[in-house]
């Protein structure tokens, strides 16, 4: 019983030691500051106070290295959510039948080359294809087949589809 005690009085202890380090680290002391306050009805007693001042000490700093990458991940993901709210904005135009919107806002999206650039290059060539722009819809697909973003089933899907447009392309009128 004794044992665990004075166990408990140790880890007590350490705890309060590393504690205390651990405030000299994060707040560096800056001087002392001396109060007088009245005691009383102020009439001749009066208390001084000695109080230290600290100031937050800055953060260490980040290696030059890990700060650029940190920079460029942040960029990364913000640039993935424009790629989505662009998407989401062209889902919404073409739910409203408004096809020239959709296509501007999925191209956006695809331009933005992040995110889902295979999926929102598919719903471009759809909404091309609506407006009977056959050949920029060609285009499209042309180039995330040239870009390597598709998959074996995509480049299925996108050379399926493109027969298709070019099909079309052919019997438009001139």
């Amino acid at each position: 019983m004794k044992t665990k005690i004075i166990g408990i009085v140790t880890l007590v202890a350490v705890v309060m030691s590393i504690a205390v380090l651990a405030r000299n680290q994060i707040q560096k002391p800056k001087g002392y500051e001396l109060t007088v306050e009245p005691m009383g009805d102020g009439k001749g007693i009066f208390i001084g106070n000695k109080k230290q001042i600290t100031e937050p000490q800055q953060p260490s700093q980040i290696h030059p290295k890990l700060l650029r990458e940190q920079q460029e991940h942040d960029r990364a993901v913000k640039a993935i959510h424009e790629a989505a709210n662009y998407e989401r904005m062209g889902d919404e135009s073409r739910r409203a039948g408004d096809l020239k919107s959709a296509a501007m806002y999925y191209e956006k999206a695809y331009l933005t080359d992040r995110g889902s650039r295979g999926v929102t290059g598919f719903l471009l060539a759809q909404a091309y294809e609506e407006l009977g722009q056959y050949g920029k819809a060609v285009e499209v697909l042309d180039e995330m087949m040239k870009d390597r973003i598709l998959s074996e089933h995509g480049i299925q899907k996108a050379n399926d589809m493109k027969a298709r447009l070019l099909t079309a392309k052919n019997q438009q009128k001139p």
